[in-house]
């Protein structure tokens, strides 16, 4: 399945702004490519990346490079449940979000994002 457009649109559906392979400079002056950013408002907002196919290792090395030098966003990886057991068991990171379907890939990454706006400050 193709999760990142999945994602993408049902985030949308329920009113969320994503940007798809969104493009944010790091410190190092590197441009990383976000497969999914969600904008929170203002300048916060949180990136996914997508452990899926046959691409996983370089995702999941991706990620952790753009969580160094993109320390401004947080950003967190989605891995399938099979995916996660046959490759990355071994790892453990409250930034690896390890999911069965679509339904609770977004469950998942609505928590994270009702986390993230709960830190927002209001606008005065």
């Amino acid at each position: 399945m193709e999760y990142k457009k999945a994602l993408a649109q049902a985030l949308k559906e329920r009113g969320y702004r994503v940007v798809v392979d969104a493009e944010v400079e790091g410190e190092s002056g590197i441009v990383h490519k976000i497969p999914i950013l969600v904008v929170l408002g203002g300048k916060k907002y949180i990136g996914f990346e997508i452990a899926e196919g046959e691409d996983v290792e370089s995702a999941v090395i991706k990620c952790f490079i753009k969580i160094v030098d993109v320390s401004e966003i947080p950003f967190y990886l989605l891995v399938e449940k099979k995916v996660f057991h046959e490759m990355l068991d071994n790892l453990c990171s409250p930034r690896i979000i390890v999911f069965d379907n679509l339904e609770d890939l977004l469950t998942k990454v609505e928590k994270i994002i009702s986390r993230q706006l709960a830190t927002l400050k209001p606008a005065e």
